[in-house]
C-alpha cells in the first residue's frame, strides 16, 4: 500500500512550524483526566468528574488554548493510539486511560494528543503525538501519585521512542511543589533529559490539569491556570468549495484511516461509529465510547479511499444527535448540552437544554433540538443563540420543506411550526402509534393508517388524499415526496402525481442527491427521476449497512459488519 500524498492544507501546516524537542517533552508532562472508576482518594480529588473542555490563557500572548480532557476504557484508548505507539507499547486492556487533546491558538489546525495510563493511585504518561513529533514511553513516567502530592520526589528509568526512531534508554526526575497563591493546587515538575516541564493540577470545582509551561532560557511557554473566554478562536466555518464527485457505479473501496504524526501518515484502527455526518469536506463520526472524530478524504491519484484524522474530542455523556451545517458540526448529548465545532475542531459554543438531548436535525441553516423534557429548541449554528423554544413535544417527526417547517408529535396531536419564528401554524389530531409525516416543499404529508393526506404547510388545508398500504415511510427528496411502501418506492410531485416508481421491490430506501437510495440485501441501488440507475454489490460476506449511508465528497460512505468486525466502505 502506498502512503497517501499530503493535502495542501496539511503540507502548509507542517511546513510552517517545526516542533522542538523541548516542546515535545513539555506536552509529555501534561496530564488531564476524567475520573476513572476507582482511583485512590488522593488522586480522585485532582481529576475532573467528566470530560471537560476549557480555555486557558497562553503565558505569552493571553490567547486561548483549547484543552479537552477525558477518560476512556483502556481498550478504547488503545485503539486511538497511532500505529507506531501500538507497536512499541504492550497492549493494555484493563483499567482506564486518560486522554487530552490540545489546540494551540498559534496553530489552529494542528491537534496535539497525550495518552496516560491510570493504574491504581498512579497516572503515567505513555504516549504523545503532534503533526510534527511523537513520543512513547515504556513504562510510563509517573506524573501524579500520592507520593508526589506529599512532596516525595520520584525517579523514572525506562525506554523512549521518538518520531519513529530506534528505542533508547532514558531517565527522569519528577518533583512537586504546592502553590501558595492557589490553595488546593500543585505544580509537578518533570526533568527529562535537558528540559524541565511544569504541569499545574488543582482540586475542587475545576479539578484537573489547569496549566503547563516549559521553563527555559528563552522564557516560559505554554498556558497558565487562568481560565479565559475563547473569543471564537475557530474561524474555519465556511462551506468547502470542492466539487462533489459524481457517482459512477465503480467497484466498492474499503476506507483506510490515517493520522499525520511526526510528519508522516500513520495508520489508525477503524472507528466504531454510532452516528455519522458529513461536514463540508469531512466525515465526522461519533463512536460508542462518547468520542467524536473528524476525517478528511485524501485524493492522491491512486483511487484508494484514504481518510486522515483532523480532530478529536470527548464532549461528555453519550451522543444523541449529530448534524452538520456547512463546515460546522453540531451534536447533542445526554448531559443536556448542544455543542458546535468548526472544521479544525475548535469549540464554537455550548447551549444547555432542559434535559438530555434526544434528537438533533438541521434545515435552512438552523439547528433543531429535541430533549427528554419534551422541549423543541431552534439554535443558530454559528453562535448557539436560541431562536425559539416550545414545550409539550413527544417527538420531532420532520424538519424541512420550503418554507422551513418543524413537525412534532404532541400527545395525540400533530403540531406544525414555522421553523423561522416558532409560530404554530396548525394542529391535527392523530394516532401517534401509527402516524408518520414529512415536510416536503410547501406541504406536509401525513401517513395515518391506510391514508396518505397532504396539507398546505402554512394553513393545514388538505391538498389531496389517497388510500395507501399501512406500512409507509415518508421523506423529502428535493421537491418531491418519497413514499416507500412494502413492495415499491415512488416519487410524487406536489400535486400527488407519480413522477417515478421503482421497477422492483425496495423495502428500505432513503433520499439522496434528489433521487432514491435503496438498501438491498446484497447491495445498494441508486435510482430516480432523471437519474441513471446505479448498482453496487456489497463486498463478499459483508452485512447490510449498520448506520444510514451518507453522501460524501467522493461517494456514499457506509459502515458494515464483515467477519465479526466493522469496516467502512466507499461506494463511488
Amino acid at each position: 500500500m502506498t502512503t497517501p500524498m499530503r493535502p495542501a492544507r496539511h503540507r502548509a501546516a507542517l511546513a510552517s512550524v517545526v516542533i522542538a524537542l523541548a516542546f515535545a517533552l513539555t506536552v509529555g508532562a501534561l496530564v488531564a483526566a476524567s475520573r476513572p472508576a476507582a482511583p485512590g482518594d488522593s488522586i480522585a480529588a485532582y481529576l475532573p468528574e467528566r470530560p471537560t473542555t476549557r480555555f486557558h490563557a497562553d503565558v505569552a500572548t493571553g490567547q486561548a488554548w483549547q484543552v479537552n480532557q477525558g477518560v476512556l476504557p483502556a481498550a478504547a484508548a488503545w485503539d486511538e493510539l497511532d500505529l507506531l505507539a501500538r507497536r512499541h507499547l504492550d497492549p493494555v486492556t484493563s483499567g482506564h486511560w486518560l486522554t487530552v487533546d490540545l489546540l494551540d491558538p498559534a496553530r489552529p489546525a494542528a491537534r496535539l494528543s497525550i495518552d496516560f495510563q491510570v493504574d491504581g493511585d498512579t497516572v503515567s504518561l505513555r504516549a504523545l503525538a503532534t503533526p510534527d513529533a511523537s513520543l512513547t514511553l515504556d513504562p510510563g513516567i509517573p506524573v501524579l501519585d500520592p507520593g508526589l502530592l506529599d512532596g516525595v520526589a520520584a525517579t523514572w528509568e525506562g525506554t523512549l521512542t521518538r518520531d519513529g526512531s530506534p528505542t533508547a534508554p532514558g531517565t527522569a526526575l519528577v518533583t512537586s511543589e504546592p502553590l501558595e497563591d492557589r490553595p488546593g493546587c500543585v505544580d509537578i515538575q518533570v526533568q527529562l533529559e535537558h528540559a524541565t516541564e511544569v504541569a499545574t493540577w488543582c482540586a475542587g470545582e475545576n479539578a484537573g490539569l489547569t496549566g503547563w509551561r516549559t521553563e527555559s532560557s528563552a522564557g516560559p511557554t505554554g498556558f497558565t491556570p487562568e481560565v479565559t473566554i475563547a473569543e471564537h478562536p475557530g474561524d474555519a466555518v465556511e462551506i468547502d468549495e470542492n466539487p462533489v464527485a459524481a457517482l459512477t457505479g465503480e467497484p466498492v473501496r474499503e476506507v483506510e484511516f490515517f493520522r499525520i504524526v511526526a510528519g508522516s501518515y500513520r495508520e489508525q484502527l477503524i472507528p466504531r461509529g454510532s452516528r455519522v455526518t458529513w461536514a463540508a469536506d469531512q466525515l465526522v463520526i461519533a463512536d460508542t465510547e462518547g468520542r467524536v472524530t473528524s476525517w478528511l478524504p485524501i485524493d492522491d491519484g491512486s483511487g484508494e479511499s484514504y481518510y486522515s484524522q483532523v480532530w478529536r474530542t470527548q464532549p461528555g455523556g453519550s451522543i444523541r444527535g449529530l448534524v452538520a451545517v456547512g463546515a460546522v458540526t453540531v451534536l447533542g448529548t445526554t448531559d443536556r448540552e448542544v455543542i458546535a465545532y468548526d472544521r479544525d475542531g475548535w469549540e464554537l459554543w455550548r447551549h444547555t437544554v432542559a434535559d438530555g438531548v434526544t434528537q438533533v436535525s438541521e434545515s435552512h441553516g438552523q439547528v433543531v433540538v429535541g430533549d427528554a423534557s419534551g422541549a423543541v429548541t431552534v439554535l443558530d449554528p454559528l453562535t448557539g443563540d436560541e431562536r425559539w423554544s416550545a414545550r409539550g413535544t413527544a417527538e420531532i417527526v420532520s424538519v424541512g420543506g420550503d418554507p422551513g417547517t418543524v413537525v412534532v408529535l404532541a400527545g395525540s396531536s400533530l403540531r406544525v411550526h414555522d421553523l423561522k419564528t416558532g409560530t404554530v401554524w396548525w394542529t391535527v389530531d392523530v394516532d401517534p402509534r401509527t402516524t408518520v409525516a414529512s415536510a416536503t416543499g410547501a406541504h406536509v404529508a401525513i401517513g395515518a393508517g391506510n391514508w396518505l393526506t397532504v396539507r398546505e404547510a402554512r394553513t393545514g388545508s388538505v391538498q389531496w388524499a389517497r388510500a395507501v398500504p399501512s406500512d409507509l415511510v415518508l421523506a423529502e427528496a428535493g421537491q418531491h415526496l418519497l413514499v416507500s411502501e412494502p413492495r415499491t418506492a415512488r416519487l410524487l410531485d406536489q400535486a400527488g402525481r407519480p413522477v417515478w416508481a421503482s421497477e422492483h421491490p425496495m423495502p428500505l430506501v432513503l433520499p439522496m442527491d434528489g433521487a432514491v437510495l435503496a438498501i438491498q440485501g446484497d447491495g445498494l441501488v441508486l435510482a430516480g427521476l432523471d437519474t441513471a440507475s446505479l448498482t453496487w454489490e456489497y463486498p463478499d460476506d459483508a452485512a447490510e449497512p449498520d448506520l444510514e449511508p451518507i453522501r460524501g465528497d467522493h461517494g456514499i460512505v457506509t459502515v458494515q459488519l464483515l467477519g465479526g468486525h466493522y469496516r467502512w466502505w466507499e461506494y463511488r
